[in-house]
């Protein structure tokens, strides 16, 4: 029977509360669904990569070797694992360097991917997009057809029908291929998301000269035992190259999905955050309209544990209702979000609906709500009746100061219990909880100082000298601001405000009285105002950072690579077609130009020890392949003629003309670190895997060099070498033998470096030719995405700080029904009182937005100066126009809240008190 009346007066209660209890559930569903959507795109891309990842690793064992590709002499060790049974097949993938030319005649370095379509791939199958000539197979079978990735096609802006032009190295005649199809997903790991094309197809369009390099194999056994066997004996076989087991895959699949769980758990906490805040604003108003209720059932015999389970349930059916909605709308959020991920990760996501995951989001609604609620059920409930009968509350206790400092601790501790389970980390959600805890305290009290100053503003009748000095005084100030460039968005707002300090005056005096009753109210429930500032501060900040660093960095890409490299066009040949390089290279008048040779090296010992001696345990480990880029190439300088690297010696000396007999080099400042610990005098001996019989050549280390050198005035200046081995002209001839190629790197003005890289294709078909703009284009792209994908997970929060205001505003109006019914009933109509509203809410949205701009002038000026060193600003009419809409939105969001309740007629109210 207790219980019947229990549900009874809660569900009766949630009803009577009408605009309370819709705005609570807000409050809650805002935070459940951010929840909801964002763990559930972490479900669908955890799903996405665990699901095959024997496909996604194109077979049980995959060998891949990026700086170093494997000769084709080496196929034989596979193919003798295959005739012991030790693996049941394996497929080849041969690696080109090419430069892919569309039909507007932009040029875009790639790759090309030659697999065998009888055994490509090994796993599954490769889905394109629809439109395609064909399946993979079929196109691969197709003559002079390839398959893009979308991201090459993007930049081509070609399609399915395309003609593209390809140079390659060794080409015989000019090759023009198809746009067979587009890939949905991602290609076998290794493999670079550039171009495929069948062996055949290559091996007609290139000469019988042109070496076969692998940069990928695959294999297949007969099972996972058999497989990590055969790993093993691979990577002692290929000690630099990359060899990775199904469960190697799977692991390092699981650790990045847990990781993108964790970070987007996080955002969806910081909402669930923001709307407690509401649920502890809407409960502590509705607890208060309720004491003389609540005195009435302490009366009649109802003890304090009796109201916690009423309230309690009252909360708990509130979180229900809230977590419900939002959990639903969640499903439909998360499906958004995993479109933005598949766009910024280039891969294929399928959507899935985890139903742990919704039903999860409501419990996380039911027990966000209770938690929040502790505070006003408890510190309601204790209230006397004898204090509620005489309207005599009287002066807060220290008793009921500390009970009050306690019941915040418990919620801190509960809400931390909850972001633990959420998190799956005991230490993560401490950090947030208590970091959080911090910054909100902090935040809060700012915005309560500059409340309390905005309520004793003056709005005086006619210029007064005091009015005249404070609103000269603040101008001056806002105009020096303006003067530091990285606050001078931040200044323009200030001045704007100043402004309106003048403009006042001269209002007529209805809407002077507006404003003045608009600023005292804003001043009069700080606390809660303050928290409904400080949640806009965090939506602002979150947005405006993102969208102003996505702004400044693709504006200055071009510059920040042009200023940041030493060259910006690097063209490679092969040495007995680089006179027709050079002379096109005359021809285009370059501001900086530099001729060099280049090889490829396999490093075979260090110190007089066998690489896997060397690396010791870590041989074949993350150690070993970093030694595959930090010995995999050696480029020659001609010291004789007075040219050295670009580089910044860290250790030891520059490169001499005694360098050519004792064949001295300069390598990178990294392996002086472990596991390495060379030092000046260490003796490398490499050879050039590519030559037919190689030799063996014994370097000796002078110095070490670190690519990037700083400057206080120039910033961040980066050196185009193109291998990590830097020696002079004469060692780069003795190690690569006829396998020489020429380097020749230009320095050209941003706008016409795509152009002399395109008459420098034209002039050798056979060179490699990058234009070092081209990476802005990849660069941009990934921006875009990476931003519309942050920009939406930020605009969580700003939709929380949307639902406070709905919420602090249709409070105060309840709290203000008495005096509303006074004004009115003296006078003021109700497009007065709306205009109090809307100002107040202006105010207060205005604090919030330029504060939030205020820290992100803070955070760029050292991450401008410090970090990056390029000019990071906030540019003035992006940050008026965040801030303008920031405050729109907000008093949109109040007009509609506050349309009804403004128009109450004052008997209705007047006869209820």
């Amino acid at each position: 029977m207790k219980a019947g009346l229990y549900l009874r007066y809660t569900t009766r209660s949630l009803r009577r509360g009408g605009r309370r209890t819709v705005l609570a559930a807000f409050c809650v569903g805002v935070g459940v669904m951010a929840i909801v959507g964002l763990q559930l795109a972490a479900a669908m891309v955890t799903a996405s990569l665990t699901s095959n990842v024997r496909q996604a690793n194109g077979g049980d064992v995959s060998v891949v070797s990026v700086a170093v590709p494997l000769p084709s002499a080496e196929l034989g060790t596979f193919a003798k694992l295959k005739a012991e049974g030790r693996i049941t097949n394996f497929t080849a993938v041969r690696e080109d360097q090419s430069t892919l030319i569309g039909g507007s005649g932009q040029g875009v370095s790639a790759v090309i991917n030659a697999v065998d379509p009888r055994s490509f791939p090994l796993v599954g199958s490769l889905p394109l997009r629809p439109g395609a000539l064909g399946d993979f197979h079929q196109l691969m079978e197709r003559p002079n057809t390839m398959v893009l990735s979308g991201g090459v096609a993007s930049l081509l802006r070609a399609r399915v029908g395309s003609r593209v032009r390809v140079n390659v190295a060794a080409a015989k005649h000019r090759i023009l291929w198809t746009v067979g199809g587009i890939l949905q997903g991602s290609p076998p790991a290794g493999l670079s998301q550039d171009v495929l094309v069948s062996s055949l197809t290559l091996d007609q369009a290139l000469t019988s000269s042109a070496p076969n390099e692998y940069g990928a194999i695959y294999v297949t056994t007969r099972s996972s035992k058999a497989a990590g066997q055969v790993a093993g004996r691979l990577r002692s076989q290929f000690p630099l190259a990359t060899v990775s087991t199904v469960q190697q895959a799977l692991n390092s699949n699981q650790k990045a999905s847990q990781q993108l769980t964790q970070f987007l758990s996080v955002a969806g906490l910081a909402a669930l955050l923001i709307g407690g805040i509401g649920i502890i604003n809407t409960m502590q108003v509705s607890m208060a309209r309720r004491r003389l209720e609540i005195a009435m059932l302490k009366t009649t015999g109802y003890r304090r544990r009796d109201l916690y389970l009423l309230f309690g349930l009252e909360a708990a059916l509130l979180g229900l209702g809230g977590g419900v909605a939002g959990a639903l709308v969640g499903i439909g959020l998360s499906d958004g979000i995993r479109v933005l991920l598949q766009n910024v990760a280039a891969i294929d996501i399928n959507f899935v609906l985890n139903w742990e995951v919704v039903l999860a989001g409501v419990g996380i609604g039911v027990a966000t709500t209770c938690i929040f609620a502790i505070l006003p059920i408890v510190r309601l409930s204790r209230v006397r009746p004898a204090a509620v009968l005489r309207d005599d509350p009287g002066p807060p206790s220290a008793a009921s100061i500390g009970t009050n400092l306690l019941l915040l601790a418990l919620v801190g501790v509960l809400f931390w219990l909850l972001a633990s389970a959420i998190l799956s980390s005991a230490v993560l959600a401490l950090e947030l909880v208590v970091g959080s805890a911090i910054a909100l305290a902090l935040l809060t009290m700012l915005f309560s100082l500059a409340l309390w100053l905005v309520g004793h503003l003056p709005v005086p009748e006619r210029f007064t000298a005091s009015h005249l000095l404070l609103v000269t005084g603040g101008l001056v100030i806002a105009i020096a601001i303006t003067t530091v460039a990285s606050l001078r968005a931040v200044g323009a707002l200030m001045i704007a405000i100043a402004l309106l300090g003048y403009l006042v005056v001269v209002l007529p005096r209805p809407i002077q009285s507006t404003i003045r009753l608009a600023l005292r109210n804003a001043s009069r429930q700080r606390t809660r105002t303050a928290g409904t500032a400080v949640a806009l501060f965090v939506g602002v900040f979150a947005v405006g950072l993102i969208l102003i660093l996505g702004t400044d960095i693709r504006a200055d890409l071009d510059s920040i690579i042009t200023q940041a490299t030493t060259y910006n066009v690097i063209a490679v040949a092969p040495g007995q077609s680089q006179q027709q390089l050079l002379r096109a290279a005359q021809r285009l008048h370059p501001s900086g130009e530099l001729s060099t040779e280049a090889a490829v090296t396999l490093p075979v010992s260090i110190n007089g020890k066998p690489l896997a001696a060397a690396l010791g345990s870590r041989s074949g480990s993350s150690s070993a392949r970093d030694a595959v880029f930090l010995f995999s190439g050696i480029q020659g300088f001609p010291v004789q003629n007075g040219v050295f690297p670009g580089v910044r010696i860290t250790s030891g000396r520059q490169l001499t003309a005694i360098d050519q007999r004792r064949n001295g080099v300069l390598v990178s400042a990294s392996l002086r670190q472990s596991p390495y610990h060379l030092a000046v005098g260490a003796r490398i001996v490499v050879t050039n895997p590519l030559a037919s019989h190689p030799v063996p050549v014994d370097l000796t280390v002078v110095g070490f060099y670190s690519p990037a050198s700083s400057n206080s005035k120039k910033g961040i200046s980066i050196s185009t070498t193109v291998a990590p081995i830097l020696a002079t002209d004469a060692t780069t001839r003795l190690v690569g033998g006829a396998n020489v190629e020429q380097v020749l790197e230009l320095k050209f003005p941003p706008n016409r470096a795509d152009a002399a890289a395109a008459k420098l294709r034209a002039a050798d078909q056979g060179a490699q030719v990058v234009s070092l703009a081209d990476f802005t284009l990849i660069i941009d792209q990934f921006l875009n995405n990476a931003i519309l994908f942050l920009t939406a997970i930020a605009s969580l929060a700003l939709l929380a700080g949307i639902v406070i205001i709905a919420n602090s505003v249709a409070l105060a109006l309840l709290e203000r029904r008495r005096e509303i019914g006074i004004e009115k009933a003296v006078g003021l109509g109700s497009r007065a009182v709306l205009g109090q509203v809307l100002i107040e809410t202006a105010t207060v949205a205005w604090l919030g937005a330029t504060g939030g701009m205020l820290a992100i002038a803070l955070v760029l000026l050292p991450l401008s100066h410090l970090v990056v060193k390029i000019n990071l600003g906030i540019p003035t009419p992006l940050a008026l126009a965040i801030v303008l809409g920031a405050i729109l939105i907000a008093v949109g969001t109040a007009a509609l809240v506050a349309w009804g309740p403004v128009r109450i007629r004052p008997l209705e109210v007047l006869r209820y008190e």
